[in-house]
């Protein structure tokens, strides 16, 4: 049986899905954690592009976040046999990464009155327009998973990363069910055994 060590910083962050992967799967790992500044510094540089986050399997070091995903959604099962439902796991996650980084601006934001001006204009340009291309995507499959008949990798990281955004924003459509299929996707995931279990017992962090 493999070993494995999940390098990251002491937070949630592009990190998360790759324990939620684990969890749900439920093989353990070292969940090998570290603040920026001084620590990271020492770390930096024995990362392979110098970036987190890495996991190590059996000593092998295997960077960045979506290469990482894929790798253990192949090995978990959570991965499509279908090449067509696979390209279509990795198309979905990427837009909403695109979506993530977008809403990052005003998430970042100090000034108020330019965070407000910010967040209005990702609701209005982004926010509602992949929401409802992602409402479309559940309706279309029709099985409550993004590809095909169970769940995949994809799944999970929409998920999480849908909760993530719409922490962030306060607008009225996604609290009056106008996007309930998204909703019910990403609570249904959020649910599962082993990552109800994770979310609840993992370490308290900011981001």
């Amino acid at each position: 049986m493999s070993s494995y060590k999940l390098h990251y910083f002491d937070s949630r962050g592009v990190s998360e899905p790759i324990r939620l992967l684990f969890a749900y799967a439920n093989v353990k790992y070292e969940d090998v954690r570290f603040t920026r500044g001084p620590q990271w510094t020492e770390i930096k540089p024995k990362m392979p592009w110098n970036v987190v986050p890495v996991l190590e399997v059996d000593g092998e070091k295997i960077s960045q976040s979506r290469a990482i995903l894929r790798f253990l959604g192949r090995k978990f099962g959570l991965a499509p046999a279908d090449e067509l439902q696979l390209a279509k796991c990795d198309e979905y996650i990427d837009a909403i990464i695109d979506l993530r980084t977008e809403g990052k601006a005003f998430y970042r934001e100090q000034d108020p009155q330019k965070r407000q001006a910010l967040h209005d204009e990702f609701i209005a340009d982004k926010y509602f327009q992949y929401m409802k291309k992602f409402k479309d995507i559940l309706r279309k499959n029709g099985t409550g998973y993004l590809v095909g008949n169970k769940l995949s990798y994809a799944d999970i990281f929409i998920a999480y990363t849908v909760e993530q955004i719409s922490s962030w924003v306060v607008c009225k459509d996604w609290r009056d069910g106008s996007y309930e299929e998204v909703k019910t996707h990403m609570k249904m995931v959020m649910g599962l055994p082993g990552i109800k279990e994770w979310v609840e017992s993992r370490p308290k962090t900011k981001t």
